[in-house]
């Protein structure tokens, strides 16, 4: 099956450094740090490799009333998001998945198989995994992508190398946007909000016009590019949640200004790589940290800490909050050794 190089490559390196980091962490912290969740109990289901071939999670979304899980290796993983059962996996099949997905309406599109002429684009039935269309597209629209999102009848992907955004249409195929300007460094993950897209890279965001792909502003993150840059950012209301290293940082989409940045040792913030969002509440991954930070959307107070053993998150990479329910995917010490952790939150 074929993954791209780029992705692969980056989060064997950031799956190395994390687990290095992690381990003197470890060995550092003081006694009974990790002895749990602080805050409002819950209650928990954690979902194997061995179950259900979660071989190294890396990203996540619920559609249809299934979650869609992207693994490390190139394979998709789909379950039950009711209870956690497997629906169907994709795993070197005649659909050739793997790679970045999207979900859109009760679909999801994922990158099938490549060549060096050309690359189908796969929608999928959201509940039954069945294939509904494939697009044939050139191979280089699509050949490292690590961030998609559908919006308006186009298919967004960020191409770390060479750096660029392109936007697909969905129903010919055709490129209408292939955005280079600003992008100096290969941009990692985007949203599309309200006529805009959103995109980080490195330590700036950068806002373009979906209409035309013009570079309406760059908006710096505070502490530049020696933090780490996080995998995925959240829409909150009118605010974007961008996780950044050791700190989160809250822009207004309307206007482009940093309204808080979010810090401290007692967020847990250490490699912070995701963020979901129920409306009022923010949940942050924290990659180095082995654990979730709960916040509240409206005066960004830490309402709890999920970690610890009853968790078992083991190098987090991603969750996505669906159907009352918090879902976090873990790549483990090692691929093939991932889990995903669902918790209620009702």
């Amino acid at each position: 099956m074929w993954k791209p190089l780029g992705v692969r490559r980056r989060w064997i390196w950031r799956a190395a450094t994390g687990l290095v980091s992690a381990a003197l962490a470890a060995l550092l912290a003081p006694i009974g740090a990790a002895a749990g969740a602080q805050g409002p109990s819950t209650r928990i289901q954690v979902i194997t490799a061995a179950r259900d071939h979660l071989a190294g999670p890396i990203q996540l979304y619920g559609v249809s009333g299934r979650m869609w899980i992207e693994n490390v290796d190139g394979s998709i993983t789909v379950l039950n998001a009711a209870n956690g059962g497997l629906v169907k996996t994709f795993v070197g099949s005649p659909d050739g998945l793997g790679a970045a997905m999207a979900p859109s309406g009760s679909s999801v599109w994922a990158i099938g198989k490549h060549s060096r002429q050309y690359a189908n684009l796969v929608e999928l039935n959201g509940a039954s995994a069945a294939v509904l269309r494939v697009l044939k597209v050139p191979s280089w629209m699509v050949p490292n992508t690590s961030s998609m999102q559908v919006s308006d009848g186009l298919l967004w992907a960020c191409d770390p190398s060479p750096a660029r955004v392109v936007a697909v249409n969905l129903k010919s195929g055709h490129v209408v946007h292939l955005i280079t300007k600003g992008l100096s460094y290969g941009p990692v993950a985007l949203q599309v909000l309200g006529g805009h897209v959103w995109v980080e890279v490195q330590s700036d965001l950068k806002e373009y016009d979906t209409s035309n792909g013009a570079l309406l502003r760059s908006v710096p993150l505070p502490g530049g590019p020696l933090n780490t840059v996080g995998i995925d950012f959240a829409v909150v209301g009118p605010n974007l949640w961008v996780p950044f290293g050791s700190k989160v940082v809250v822009i207004s989409a309307a206007t482009g200004r940093v309204v808080k940045t979010v810090s401290g040792g007692s967020y847990n913030f250490d490699g912070s790589a995701d963020a979901t969002s129920d409306g009022g509440h923010v949940w942050i991954v924290n990659r180095q940290a082995d654990s979730v930070s709960e916040l509240a959307a409206g005066d960004y107070k830490l309402i709890q800490m999920l970690s610890g053993s009853s968790y078992a998150l083991h190098f987090p990479a991603a969750d996505r909050y669906y159907e009352g329910r918090l879902w976090i995917v873990s790549v483990g010490m090692f691929i093939g050794q991932g889990s995903a952790t669902v918790v209620s939150t009702k």
